[in-house]
């Protein structure tokens, strides 16, 4: 009888689990459906102009195919210069290019997404201003008009990292090996253990992770300083600049990029910066616009394409892997 009794109340608890199971994928389903209908009902607002865009269904059909670009800030010189390598290597692959600029502003990339999915852009190459921002649900509604996503410079939402059909963003632990060589005695010449990490508020340097940063130097017996007396400063991002080369100025310490650009380069010729951390974008832009092609073409691209990142110091200003930064040197 207790055996009979014990099997009932198993039994129960299964029917539960089960139901229990059932109504939490119900309700993740229906968050999904909401959301992804909220956003499509934002994106299909376009096609009445909404917006002031004149779109009709059919119109934007073409032998030529069209890719749509939307940067988080095409300002900074780096963002610049990968803008104009990205028109010139779409063209050059007998694409059209549309080139988005949100200027680091959330509101204005969503309505810069939209008029993409709204005007049947035959790819989307995207470099997103925050990563919460390219959300599952944001992507999925892109998708659902069949457009393939490519995400460049700036990471996807985490959970979305699976939905895009290609990534070029740089390796965070690369980034983060780069930024101790950089502070490494043989390279520069400096003996440099309380280092002070300067980050930038909203900033999207290239893999910039302030905790994998503070692992990566603390591994190299480096001492992380909380006080600005450091031995060396290490700026994560343009904004970051400014308080650095006081400190400098105030303490003699020495100066370390985690990114690079037009001022960074006159700095290092100077002597008053130690070296960067730069990214290409001649080769991100071309290993892109090759994505995009291949996925207009129905071809599966890789999934992954870590944008390659490596260091300039004065040594090799002018014969680095890739010297853009000349061209926007102040």
């Amino acid at each position: 009888m207790a055996a009979f009794i014990v099997c009932i109340v198993l039994f129960a608890a299964a029917l539960l689990y089960i139901a229990f199971s059932h109504s939490i994928k119900a309700t993740q389903g229906a968050y999904l459906e909401t959301r992804t209908a909220e956003y499509q009902n934002e994106a299909e607002a376009y096609y009445y102009g909404d917006y002031g865009i004149q779109y009709h269904p059919g119109q934007a059909a073409s032998a030529i195919a069209v890719i749509g670009v939307c940067l988080d800030d095409a300002r900074p010189d780096f963002k610049a210069e990968l803008s104009r390598r990205l028109s010139e290597d779409v063209k050059g692959r007998s694409m059209s290019v549309m080139v988005l600029d949100s200027q680091g502003d959330t509101d204005a990339e969503r309505h810069n997404i939209n008029e993409l999915v709204a005007r049947r852009v035959d790819a989307i190459i995207w470099s997103p201003v925050e990563r919460a921002q390219a959300s599952p649900e944001r992507i999925y509604n892109i998708k659902k008009f069949n457009i393939p996503v490519i995400n460049i410079c700036n990471p996807v939402d985490v959970l979305a990292t699976d939905m895009v059909d290609a990534f070029l963003v740089p390796d965070g632990d690369e980034y983060a090996k780069l930024a101790v060589s950089a502070l490494a005695e043989t390279l520069f010449g400096y003996t440099s253990r309380n280092i002070l990490i300067l980050p930038e508020a909203g900033s999207s340097s290239p893999g910039m992770d302030i905790s994998a940063l503070e692992q990566a130097f603390a591994s190299a017996g480096r001492l992380i300083s909380t006080e600005e007396t450091p031995d060396c400063v290490f700026a994560a991002a343009p904004g970051a600049l400014a308080q650095a080369l006081t400190l400098r100025e105030r303490h003699g310490c020495a100066i370390v990029c985690g990114y690079m650009d037009g001022e960074a380069c006159a700095l290092i010729r100077q002597g008053a910066v130690a070296g960067a951390i730069a990214s290409s974008p001649a080769s991100i832009s071309k290993n892109a616009a090759a994505f995009a092609a291949d996925a207009v073409k129905g071809v599966k691209t890789p999934v992954s394409g870590n944008a390659p990142l490596y260091l300039v110091n004065k040594n090799n200003l002018h014969n680095s892997a890739d010297t853009w930064y000349l061209a926007y040197e102040q």
